[in-house]
């Protein structure tokens, strides 16, 4: 498999609060959301056109404050979600709707 260089950077404003550079092998990911043949519909990631399970959650903001958040308790979430044999979270990146509307 070809290996890609892939940067990944957080930011707070103007502010550059985390940057990571890995290489990864992927090149082709999709949700399959098509209709299940019993009942509903699937949810399968394909990836490289080979189907994978996607068991896991939606990841959103440990806190209001996210710089508030230490590397640590990050570590933390991120092991109970390994305990509950998770291999996939959806990053939630959106803004608080504090009003409700």
């Amino acid at each position: 498999q070809a290996l890609y260089t892939a940067t990944l950077t957080a930011t707070a404003g103007a502010t550059v609060i985390h940057r990571t550079t890995r290489r990864v092998g992927f090149r082709h990911l999709r949700p399959d959301q098509s209709p299940h043949p019993a009942d509903g519909q699937r949810f399968v990631m394909v990836v490289n056109g080979r189907p994978v399970f996607a068991k896991g959650a939606n990841w959103v903001p440990a806190d209001i404050i996210v710089a508030r958040i230490e590397q640590r308790r990050y570590a933390e979430l991120i092991d109970r979600a390994l305990e509950l044999n998770f291999n996939f979270l959806r990053v939630w990146g959106g803004v608080p709707d504090m009003y409700g509307g």
